[in-house]
């Protein structure tokens, strides 16, 4: 016994110094708070009465860029094999992203100055949004999980645009709940007890709505937009294991 329990402690120390300080296993919910930085790349086409085929315009882009912050709840369940980490998480969020741009100028109409100068203007906001997402990830020392994670996005889009010249207007709007993808990754360190705080990161792409103005009585003619939808989300989490 003198000469087995040193060798035994010796052993029992280094399989212990082996493994990971926190314990990632099981079901947890949270709250979390954020800001995006979003982008809705916007376009037109001007279609020509009873035809099919549009108008060449130019310019014809314009790019706003919707801000704002936005705040929500996730949960998730995570399974732990030695330093291996991986689960499932789903979020919603509320948000108050938003934005516009515009442009002012003389259009061109297959290859004709038209009378201006003319508007255009694009705007789009994201009311609610969330992701269900696959989470890998590495329990690093000090209770700490770094991890990688991507999935499916979905929003609720609220898009509007218009091209006003000095008489006849285009405007147009669409409400629509879109879906994507997104990736990303993320730091989470254990607290005391069974709380947890993380910083993330996603990169989301809901790809584009199209929708078109009604036919000008004046001109006959009709609008039709194409308005993307993708950008960048930075947030910060607590999470409650169960």
């Amino acid at each position: 016994m003198l000469v087995a329990g040193p060798f035994v402690g010796s052993a029992y120390a280094k399989e212990t110094k082996k493994q990971p300080d926190g314990k990632w296993n099981g079901l947890y919910a949270g709250l979390n708070f954020g800001g995006g930085i979003g982008r809705a790349v916007t376009s037109f086409l001007f279609y020509p009465p009873s035809t099919l085929t549009p108008g060449t315009t130019t310019p014809n882009l314009v790019k706003a860029t919707d801000n704002g912050v936005y705040a929500g709840g996730q949960f998730g369940y995570l399974w732990q094999s030695g330093h291996f980490v991986f689960g499932g998480e789903s979020d919603l969020q509320y948000s108050f992203m938003s934005g516009s741009d515009s442009l002012t100028t003389t259009f061109i109409y297959n290859g004709d100055p038209q009378s201006g100068p003319a508007t255009f203007r694009a705007n789009q906001s994201i009311r609610w949004f969330g992701t269900t997402r696959a989470r890998v990830g590495f329990a690093l020392p000090f209770k700490t999980l770094v991890y990688g994670t991507g999935g499916m996005a979905y929003a609720d889009l609220r898009d509007s645009a218009n091209v006003a010249f000095p008489g006849p207007t285009y405007p147009a709007s669409v409400h629509k709940w879109k879906g994507g993808w997104t990736i990303g990754g993320g730091l989470e360190y254990q607290l005391k007890k069974k709380w947890s705080l993380k910083g993330e990161y996603l990169y989301y792409n809901l790809g584009h709505l199209h929708f078109q103005s009604a036919m000008n009585t004046g001109t006959g003619f009709i609008n039709k937009y194409n308005m993307g939808a993708d950008g960048h989300l930075f947030r910060v989490a607590a999470n409650y294991r169960f």
